[in-house]
C-alpha cells in the first residue's frame, strides 16, 4: 500500500512540476519607458538587436505560440517613416540546436534554448554577412514572465566585433 501512495504522491508532484513552466503565448507590445532604448543598450550602440540609436518612435510588437517545447516568434518592427520589418524565429526548448533567421532578419542564428519555470534562457551564435566582412555576434537572451504573467522581460546580452552590449525589454501582453 505503501508503494502504491508513493506513487500517486509523485504523479501529483510531477503535475505541479508541470504546471510551473509559464506559458509565453500571446501578443506583446514594447513599453519604451520601461525598456532600454533600441540599439542603445547599457554598454552602447547594438544591444538589443538594433543598428545604433533608432528613433523613440520605434514600435515593436511580438507574437509569441508556445507550444510543449515549441516556440514560434514573430517581431513586427514599425520605425516612423519606414514599412514594417517582419522577422521570424523557431527554437525548440530542449536544449538542442535550433536554426534560424537572426535577430531583426539579420544572417543566421543557431541557438539553444531551454524553458526553466517562468524563464527561457537562449544561448546563440549569429552568423552576419556585410560589406566590412563575415563576422558572428554571441548571443544570451532570458525571456522572463512577471508574477501575473502581464510582463515579458527580455534582457540580451552579446558580443560582438565591437564589444559587449547589453539590453532590456519589457513587453506588455495585448
Amino acid at each position: 500500500m505503501a508503494r502504491k501512495s508513493f506513487g500517486v504522491m509523485l504523479a501529483f508532484l510531477l503535475m505541479g512540476t508541470l504546471a510551473v513552466a509559464a506559458d509565453f503565448s500571446g501578443t506583446w507590445i514594447r513599453d519604451a519607458a520601461k525598456s532600454d532604448p533600441m540599439g542603445m543598450g547599457r554598454g552602447g550602440p547594438g544591444g538589443g538587436g538594433g543598428g545604433g540609436g533608432q528613433p523613440p518612435s520605434m514600435e515593436v510588437t511580438l507574437t509569441v505560440k508556445h507550444s510543449g517545447n515549441d516556440l514560434a516568434v514573430t517581431r513586427r518592427v514599425v520605425r516612423e517613416g519606414q514599412d514594417p520589418r517582419v522577422t521570424e524565429q523557431k527554437f525548440t526548448l530542449d536544449g538542442q540546436d535550433s536554426k534560424t533567421v537572426g535577430s531583426m532578419g539579420r544572417g543566421e542564428m543557431v541557438a539553444k534554448a531551454k524553458l526553466d519555470g517562468d524563464k527561457i534562457n537562449i544561448a546563440g551564435v549569429q552568423k552576419m554577412s556585410t560589406q566590412q566582412g563575415d563576422f558572428e555576434i554571441k548571443i544570451q537572451e532570458v525571456w522572463e514572465l512577471s508574477a501575473d504573467g502581464k510582463l515579458l522581460t527580455i534582457t540580451t546580452n552579446s558580443s560582438t566585433p565591437m564589444g559587449e552590449r547589453a539590453s532590456k525589454q519589457v513587453y506588455a501582453k495585448q
